[in-house]
């Protein structure tokens, strides 16, 4: 496989004036991008994550976006990838352009100005992605491929179907939070903070859960209820977050990483490391030195 597949549509390629790039790429390897700070002054970014992962950042904010989730920038905010490096993921997006005066090509102008202004207030940039939405990428790029009057009817349906599940997407996220929020318990809240305290520790689920006043079987149920993950698997989603941030010391070897993090040696860090990540601790670091740090 090559190191980058990728299918872009910009400036005179495109069908749909509305939009200032489509596209899809696939990253079989961690590699340095020139995805340096900036700014779409006049469009939204959407991404969706299908495969993999990336780290990117927004203003002051970063974001660990995994497979299956959208990510949005609005026009006029500073963004890029964290160091520079693109890891292991498969991805599409789309720039769209709001006109300065009319409503977006296809709709009327009370549509386009709903439209518009549910996108302004989403509140939540990364958050769970319907099926749908990845079908929506492909009939566009398709259309781009046959060109035509059909195909821009058809790749305008696409984008404002687009629109609409990505609108409806973050109303779930956004109810699924607000549930999770009521239902939470301060035993999870917690655990979660003990677990922080002690990844160079081995989890002892019945410790934790009797530190916790509740016996295995509560607790567990409870965890994976609020969290939708096993505590299990949430300390070593925990200890690979914190892995990616000792990388970037170059003073600590991988196995003084893995000895502060738990692992029973540098090579079960490393093959945790690739098991969530696509790549070894050792190609993650090599990845970053060819980067540019984040301004």
């Amino acid at each position: 496989m090559k190191r980058v597949d990728r299918v872009c549509y910009e400036a005179r390629q495109l069908i749909l004036p509305e939009t200032r790039m489509v596209g899809w790429s696939r990253f079989a390897k961690a590699m340095p991008m020139g995805l340096g700070p900036h700014a779409h002054d006049d469009a939204y970014e959407i991404c969706l994550i299908v495969k993999g992962g990336v780290d990117w950042w927004v203003e002051d904010e970063l974001y660990e976006i995994t497979h299956g989730q959208v990510f949005i920038t609005r026009p006029g905010e500073r963004h890029g990838g964290v160091d520079a490096v693109m890891h292991p993921n498969e991805l599409y997006w789309v720039q769209v352009r709001w006109p300065a005066k009319g409503p977006l090509p296809g709709l009327s102008a009370a549509e386009s100005s709903r439209l518009a202004r549910a996108l302004s207030n989403i509140k939540h940039r990364c958050f769970p992605a319907s099926p749908d939405l990845a079908r929506h990428y492909e009939r566009m790029l398709s259309e781009h491929a046959r060109r035509g009057p059909e195909a821009i009817v058809s790749a305008r349906a696409a984008l404002h179907a687009l629109l609409v599940d990505v609108l409806r997407d973050h109303q779930a996220h956004a109810r699924n939070l607000r549930d999770a929020r009521r239902q939470s318990s301060s035993g999870v809240t917690q655990a979660k903070k003990i677990i922080d305290a002690r990844l160079d520790q081995p989890l002892r689920l019945n410790e934790l859960a009797d530190e916790l006043g509740m016996s295995v079987s509560h607790f567990r149920q409870r965890f994976v209820k609020e969290l939708g993950i096993s505590p299990g698997r949430y300390v070593v989603s925990r200890r690979v977050t914190f892995a990616k941030k000792l990388l970037h010391d170059p003073a600590l070897s991988i196995t003084q990483i893995a000895t502060q993090l738990g692992f029973s040696s540098s090579q079960h860090l490393a093959t945790t490391f690739r098991q969530w990540t696509g790549v070894s601790p050792t190609a993650y670091r090599a990845g970053l030195k060819h980067g540019q740090p984040m301004a």
